[in-house]
């Protein structure tokens, strides 16, 4: 009698079971002592408690889950794999990992060892495939950020040389495949905002002129700094171009992008644009609530995954998915919980699998959220993620289309809108054209004299026909100014820097507009036309 008593006991405390309903663990570890992060866990645990009663609305058996939460230091193995016994002793029927890799792996492998579900929400760096058997990720493989990547600056932007400056070690394999993919010339340096020799890496590369197009690297928090640096150096002019990779780039002020005078400045994001003025809600589909606690800090000194938007969402789409497939579980079988379970004993959860099986087996409209639709390949990593790309627009960032592998990438963005803007920026206009006399390009018929008129209608030629149609259709005005030396240039070296002579050195150094006639830019003369001095 007393034995009976004491299973009776047992059994409530696995699962908290009666005739119409189940409450199932789900275990958390977590790092640090992020606050925003619990909210946001726990956040995401109503939802897919509010998804699991919407899908469950009619059947006879109800089912909630109850978040089990254990911190632990930083990057602690050792507490990892302790907070991961205690869990699998509660008998969890999921893990939601931490963070870091240190930390994560034993946990991952541990959960593996008791056919327990295990989720992260981030970039996984571990090649090691067969610990994804349990693994549930939402994350985009590191191998699609270089992909998309090279499609976007290599195939459409044309980029022929690229600068990467990154923060941290680890993201470097992220770029894998640009390195091995881009065939022109790269150059990376490391960017430390703690450190004021990240002040000479700008003037490095605004010194040597050796780069022009940057991919960039760095936290989202760090990226005012970053754009204050390169307008110091004027490195905002139309003659530079940049992307940025931190996921929540698209959530930064649009004011601080106030120092542009023409650059093209790009962005990758997980989510589909949202914009500055986002505001998470507490209804049903928006798991967070506009609580400063789990919203980036703007005033950090450092970015962490763990004050990411993005990363709010991976959650919250992780834990719906959970939801999803304990759902499914339960129409097929009779939901058991883990039991006995022990790191001290071997073991594993007979429904572990299944459970696995009913949720990486989703597709198309199954599980769509904040992150896109989601659905697993055969290796049992997410597939086809959508990366969004945005481009900085007068009044903040705009689609320019996105990329996934099955796709690639497809462009979205009305370039009907790109020339009103253009025409707004001209209409009205003075531009001044470096030209010489070659027949039958520009051909002189004004007054005779010393200094030639600047009045386009005393000049004829091809180039003439050509910008007065450009000037006509754009609605701007146009001088003509005829180089004093009548060469197209010449470079000579002056205190170790290259220095242009004729329209080359006009393009160069004074404000005169990018038009030139019967002139081929090579790759000499190139690199000083792009890289003419604001």
């Amino acid at each position: 009698m007393q034995m009976a008593l004491m299973g009776m006991l047992l059994l409530a405390t696995i699962c908290s079971i009666s005739a119409e309903s189940i409450q199932l663990n789900v275990g958390i570890i977590l790092e640090g002592t992020h606050a925003g992060q619990e909210t946001a866990l726990r956040k995401g645990v109503q939802r897919a408690n509010q998804n699991l009663a919407e899908l469950r609305l009619h059947a006879p058996l109800k089912i909630t889950l109850h978040p089990i939460l254990k911190r632990i230091e930083e990057g602690s193995a050792f507490a990892a794999s302790e907070a991961a016994c205690e869990l699998v002793a509660e008998n969890v029927v999921a893990i939601f990992g931490p963070d870091s890799k240190a930390a994560s792996g034993p946990a991952q492998w541990i959960s593996q060892q008791y056919s327990i579900p295990y989720f992260l929400a981030q970039g996984d760096l571990d090649t090691d495939e067969t610990l994804f058997n349990f693994t549930v990720n939402l994350h985009p493989h590191f191998e699609d950020v270089g992909e998309a990547l090279v499609d976007f600056i290599q195939g459409t932007q044309g980029w022929e040389e690229l600068g990467l400056i990154y923060a941290h070690d680890d993201n470097l394999i992220k770029y894998k495949s640009l390195f091995s993919k881009f065939s022109r010339k790269l150059t990376v340096r490391k960017w430390d905002g703690a450190d004021q020799r990240h002040k000479y890496i700008i003037k490095y590369f605004r010194r040597t002129r050796s780069q022009n197009k940057f991919v960039v690297d760095i936290p989202r928090t760090e990226t005012e700094g970053f754009l204050r640096l390169i307008a110091e150096y004027n490195m905002t002019d139309q003659y530079y171009s940049y992307v940025f990779t931190d996921w929540d780039t698209q959530f930064l002020d649009p004011k601080a992008f106030v120092v542009d005078k023409g650059a093209n400045f790009s962005a990758l994001s997980l989510l589909p644009l949202m914009g500055f003025n986002y505001q998470m809600t507490e209804d049903t589909h928006r798991p967070f609530s506009q609580s400063p606690a789990f919203l980036p800090s703007r005033g950090a000194s450092s970015s962490t995954a763990r004050s990411s938007l993005t990363y709010y969402f991976l959650i919250s789409d992780t834990l719906n998915l959970l939801s999803i497939g304990i759902s499914r579980l339960a129409e097929s079988r009779t939901i058991e919980p883990p039991s006995g379970l022990s790191c001290k004993a071997a073991g594993n959860w007979s429904l572990g699998p299944h459970l696995l099986s009913a949720i990486k087996s989703v597709k198309g409209n199954d599980a769509e959220g904040s992150t896109g639709l989601v659905e697993f390949g055969s290796e049992g990593r997410r597939k086809n993620v959508n990366i969004t790309i945005l481009e900085m627009g007068k009044d903040g960032f705009l689609e320019y289309g996105y990329w996934n592998r099955k796709d690639k990438l497809v462009v979205t963005k009305d370039f009907s809108k790109t020339k009103s803007e253009i025409q707004k920026e001209l209409k009205g206009q003075t531009l001044r054209v470096a030209t010489i006399e070659e027949i039958p390009f520009m051909m002189y018929k004004g007054p005779s004299g010393h200094v030639k008129s600047s009045d386009p209608k005393d000049w004829h030629g091809f180039c003439i026909d050509l910008l007065n149609e450009c000037a006509s259709a754009l609605e701007f005005n146009y001088t003509v100014h005829p180089v004093a030396d009548g060469n197209y240039g010449t470079a000579t070296k002056v205190n170790g820097e290259v220095v242009w002579d004729g329209i080359i050195g006009q393009l160069q150094f004074r404000p005169t507009s990018p038009w030139q006639c019967s002139l081929s830019t090579s790759n000499g003369n190139a690199s000083s036309i792009l890289r003419r001095p604001s």
